[in-house]
């Protein structure tokens, strides 16, 4: 990120690499707990947990434990991240929800001037994204995190055919995890 002015202008580049970590290093980290009981870094893991195989099961309908379930994993790796990696994860999670955000600026802003230029536009949406990452909090993004989070585990999950867990499974998971985690 680069300071010109007290402004803060975050590069294409800057931005791209943040996703890259986000989606490389820590969304893998959490797909590992998720899909393993055993996962310890740097070893192979043998387990399969109960966790991917229930949520795989429910197609994304999961009953309340299992959601408790969710929340619990998903609290403890957020719980787990540095102020650099909540970062990277705001940045990964502005990357999916772009357009998103956008809409939803443009429809809540009062003032929003349907014939105001597109360079100005942009400059106050990159305002309004740039709000979101210094106020997480204030500004919602750290509950569409959560949400965000939710989504992609059980996505991942229901990729997976898991109606038999045997040696295969792991490898089935390892793949399917490193497609997620380009």
């Amino acid at each position: 990120m680069i300071t010109v002015g007290h402004k803060l202008y975050v590069t294409k580049h800057i931005n791209n690499a943040m996703v890259k970590y986000a989606e490389q290093v820590l969304l893998k980290r959490l797909l590992l707990r998720f899909a393993f009981d055993d996962y310890k870094e740097f070893k192979k893991p043998k387990k399969v947990s109960n966790l991917i195989v229930d949520t795989s099961f429910n197609l994304g309908h999961n009953p309340p434990e299992i959601q408790y379930e969710h929340i619990q994993l998903i609290n403890k790796f957020l719980s787990e991240l540095d102020e650099s990696d909540y970062t990277a994860m705001y940045f990964w999670l502005i990357d999916k929800k772009f357009y998103d955000y956008e809409d939803e600026y443009e429809n809540e802003e009062d003032d929003f001037d349907q014939n105001i230029d597109y360079d100005t536009f942009l400059a106050n949406y990159g305002r309004e994204i740039a709000y979101k990452i210094y106020d997480p909090e204030g500004s919602r993004l750290e509950e569409d995190l959560f949400g965000e989070l939710t989504n992609f585990i059980i996505n991942f999950a229901d990729e997976l055919d898991l109606s038999l867990v045997d040696k295969q499974s792991i490898e089935d998971i390892t793949d399917t995890l490193y497609l997620y985690c380009k």
